[in-house]
């Protein structure tokens, strides 16, 4: 494992291994350093103990994080969160699935919710034709009215005036048809 200097001079001078990896150390914050891939692409990373157990962290690529300054800044940050008994990747972890959930929970809009449908259900599960009448149904008797409105926000009063407006424009299969579209999508 080679240590030098990593400097930002020194890091746009080294070069791809022919296969595999190599990781150069930086000699002035010790569990700091760059891996390069074969394929050029060069990883910021750190590596510390917790609890006796080595843990490689890495910070991010070098196109994201261009500046070998901040780099350093950030496995410092690391580096200090280990002394004081955190462990960076389970805290950074529970971060994005607390993100992640919240975003879940978040209210979506109509709209955005009849595209996550159409893509993750109903055009994997269904036939084509069946799929095309779906999204017919959703996007032209239902997103027209609610595409903003919050999924939430959305009530049997709501649905029933859908519905009834088809009927009144003598179209009642119809009405029966998006009645049990609009039955799946809200289930």
């Amino acid at each position: 494992m080679p240590t030098l200097k990593l400097s930002q001079p020194a890091i746009e001078k080294l070069k791809a291994p022919s296969t595999g990896r190599i990781e150069y150390w930086d000699n002035q914050l010790p569990g700091f350093g760059l891996r390069i891939s074969e394929t050029g692409r060069k990883t910021w990373v750190v590596m510390y103990r917790i609890q006796g157990k080595l843990v490689r962290e890495t910070l991010g690529t070098a196109a994201v994080i261009p500046s070998v300054a901040d780099a350093r800044s950030r496995a410092r940050e690391s580096l200090l969160k280990v002394q004081a008994g955190i462990n960076p990747v389970e805290e950074k972890r529970r971060s994005e699935q607390v993100a992640r959930l919240a975003a879940e929970r978040a209210p979506k809009s109509f709209g955005a919710c009849v595209d996550l449908y159409l893509t993750r259900y109903a055009e994997r599960n269904t036939k084509s034709s069946t799929y095309k009448e779906t999204k017919r149904v959703l996007e032209h008797d239902a997103r027209a009215i609610w595409e903003k409105r919050s999924i939430n926000e959305i009530a049997r009063r709501d649905i029933i005036d859908v519905l009834d407006g088809i009927v009144d424009r003598e179209a009642a299969v119809q009405a029966n048809r998006t009645f049990a579209v609009l039955r799946r999508f809200f289930n």
